[in-house]
């Protein structure tokens, strides 16, 4: 019986160990996709304000901001529109309140069916 004890202790370090590991591993890549996504931002910014003075060649500079900021702000709130839509059709848990629902109705079959 103490060699089981000994080996369950055992794999609960290694599974410490390995899950430390994981955890600095996915840590250090989340701090590169951070970093990443922000200079890309910081790219597609000067790519719109370059665009902004690209029209403005054409168009006064008042109107080439507004033509990308309103295409903008419309791409914006289409994607958040579908995002929500997409949100609301999330069902959270469903096996767990499947089979909730399906324990509750045999709790009140069995108390139907006891005296």
């Amino acid at each position: 019986m103490s060699d089981v004890v000994l080996l369950a202790r055992q794999e609960a370090e290694l599974a410490k160990k390995e899950l430390a590991e994981a955890t600095k591993a996915v840590t250090a890549r989340f701090v590169a996709l951070c970093a990443g996504t922000l200079i890309c931002l910081y790219g597609v910014f000067f790519l719109f304000f370059s665009a902004i003075f690209g029209i403005g060649t054409v168009l006064p500079v008042w109107a080439s901001s507004l033509i990308i900021g309103g295409g903008l702000a419309g791409l914006g709130l289409i994607l958040i529109l579908l995002s929500l839509i997409a949100l609301s059709r999330v069902e959270a848990l469903p096996r767990t309140t499947r089979t909730i629902r399906e324990n509750w109705e045999w709790l009140k079959r069995a108390k139907e069916r006891s005296p």
